[in-house]
C-alpha cells in the first residue's frame, strides 16, 4: 500500500513540473492570458467612471 502511494505521488509530480501533452500548457498560459486582460479591462473601465 504504501509503495503504491509513492508511485502516485511521484507520477502526478512528474505531471505537474513537466505536462504530458502540450494541450495542457497552452490553456494554462491562455487562462492567464484571459484573466490578465480581464482585469486590465476592468481596470480601464473604472478609471473611465472615474
Amino acid at each position: 500500500m504504501k509503495n503504491k502511494t509513492n508511485l502516485s505521488n511521484t507520477k502526478f509530480t512528474n505531471r505537474d513540473i513537466r505536462p504530458s501533452s502540450g494541450s495542457e500548457a497552452i490553456i494554462l498560459v491562455l487562462v492567464f492570458v484571459i484573466t490578465t486582460f480581464c482585469e486590465i479591462a476592468e481596470y480601464n473601465t473604472f478609471e473611465t467612471l472615474l
